[in-house]
Formats: C-alpha cells, structure tokens, sequence
C-alpha cells in the first residue's frame, strides 16, 4: 500500500497538460511530413515556401518544439492544407475505443473496421499500413513477457501504445509516415524521439527501473 501511494504521488507529477502537449507536437510533426509526401516536397523546399531556415524547419518538425498559432499558420499557408482543427483535439474519450488491460490482442478493438471521422471530430481511420505495424509491436512485447496499460487510435490516424511501470509511462505513437515514442519518467522531463525496434530493448530498460526509496 506504501509503494501504491508513492506511485500515485509520482504520476501526478506528469500533468495531462504535458501529455497533451507531447503527443499534439508528434501529431503535429506526422501531419506537417505527411502534406511534404504529398507535395514531393522536402524541408528544405518547406523553408523556401515558409521564409524559414532549412535548420529551423528541422527544430519545428522535431515533435518537441513549443510551436506558436503564427508558426502554425504559417505552415498551413505554405502548404495550403490543414494541419488540424480544433475540433479534433475534444476531449473525445467517450467515444474514444479503448482498452487497458494486462494483455490485450490489438483485433479485439476492431481498427480495421473504423472509417475517417469515427468518432464525430474528424478524427482519421488508422491505415492497414499503421496497423500491421503496430501489431508485430504488440507481439514483440507479449512475447518478451511486457504488459500493456492501454492501447487506442488517435485523430490524426496513429495508433498509440501506452506501457506503465514503476511510476514510469511509455508511449510509442504509430503514425502513417512515421513512429515516435514519448517517455514519461517518475522523476525528471519526458524525453522523446523516433522509435526503432533496435532501440526497444533501451527503452523498456527505463521503463522498468525500480523507483528507489
């Protein structure tokens, strides 16, 4: 019962507001790559369009840069597309498919079977692409013995994986161009980056470090 309170005290130093804000900056940074694809374009051609350095447009797409409204719109001029609504960022979790069990197979949510706008804010359908992808994850950590806390969809078409332990929160983001995970110790800043396989057996390391009394 002692290390259960601990363990409440230490969550509660991961505000939700800085989840929210890690995990909009990755969406961010997914939809901006996207639009490039589509475009053919690179980022150095972005910086052209934007009047930006080639070095800042890597700072801005980085998932982690505290983007401005201006810097927003100025992307979203240069690329003359959204790069979201605010709608799609309601407080959805109602409607939301989820599951948060100890071992969970990623079928059971029926991901396939969900059409953009599921769930009435605009929110995009995850692509097979993104499922397969997260499901030869899921089978990687079930196999290596690692519970999974949640799984869900997103708006902006990825697919999060989210594992807890010791205080600790890991959540590894499948987007359509890219994967990123967002790490959440029980003390000290969240980190994150671009997921690699390789660097799993890294990453749950963090994950599952004891808290120390």
């Amino acid at each position: 019962m002692k290390n259960e309170n601990v363990y409440d005290r230490i969550r509660a130093r991961v505000q939700p507001e800085t989840r929210r804000y890690v995990r909009i900056n990755m969406a961010i940074a997914s939809r901006v790559t996207s639009l490039l694809k589509s475009k053919g374009w690179t980022q150095k051609d972005l910086a052209k369009a934007t009047g930006k350095s080639a070095s800042e447009i890597s700072k801005w797409l980085s998932g982690m840069h505290n983007l401005t409204l201006r810097s927003i719109a100025l992307l979203e001029t240069a690329l003359g597309a959204d790069i979201f609504t605010v709608a799609e960022y309601a407080d959805n979790a109602g409607t939301m498919p989820t599951k948060k069990l100890k071992q969970y197979p990623l079928k059971d949510l029926n991901l396939e079977s969900l059409k953009d706008n599921w769930d009435e804010n605009g929110a995009l359908a995850p692509s097979m692409v993104v499922i397969r992808r997260a499901e030869h994850l899921l089978r990687v950590l079930q196999q290596g013995g690692q519970k999974i806390f949640h799984i869900a969809p997103g708006p902006v078409g990825e697919i999060m994986i989210d594992l807890r332990k010791n205080g600790n929160s890991l959540e590894i983001l499948f987007y359509p161009e890219m994967t990123k995970y967002a790490f959440f110790p029980a003390a000290g800043r969240p980190e994150q980056g671009e997921f690699e396989l390789e660097k799993l057996s890294e990453i749950l390391q963090w994950l599952n470090t004891p808290l120390k009394n």
